[in-house]
């Protein structure tokens, strides 16, 4: 179980890699008109912009105590670090739902 979760902790940091090509896209996703009033594409942007706190907050708490404690506690310090991309993922998918993928929604 430790392995797997090393193996997830890890694939997450190093999607931080990529964090400031999305930090740059994001501005592009308020480039038509009407779209920085849509509650959906500032859900898009606020999780962009807040991906790295659960997963270093997640990582960081993994990392310290993967030799003291049990695969339970990690399990849940690997469920902290999921969360930034969960919620990325979870507003692109009410961004697809709702605005039938536009990024102005009326």
């Amino acid at each position: 179980m430790k392995p797997l979760l090393l193996g997830v902790n890890l694939l997450a940091a190093a999607t931080l890699l990529l964090w400031p090509v999305g930090l740059f896209l994001l501005l592009f996703l308020f480039d038509a008109p009407g779209s920085e009033t849509s509650f959906w594409t500032q859900a898009v942007a606020a999780s962009i912009l807040l991906y790295p706190v659960p997963v270093v907050l997640g990582n960081v708490l993994f990392w310290r105590q993967r030799k003291r404690t049990t695969p339970g506690r990690l399990g849940l310090y690997t469920l902290v670090t999921l969360c930034g991309p969960g919620l990325v993922a979870l507003a692109f998918l009410a961004l697809e739902l709702f605005c039938e993928g536009r990024t102005v929604c009326t």
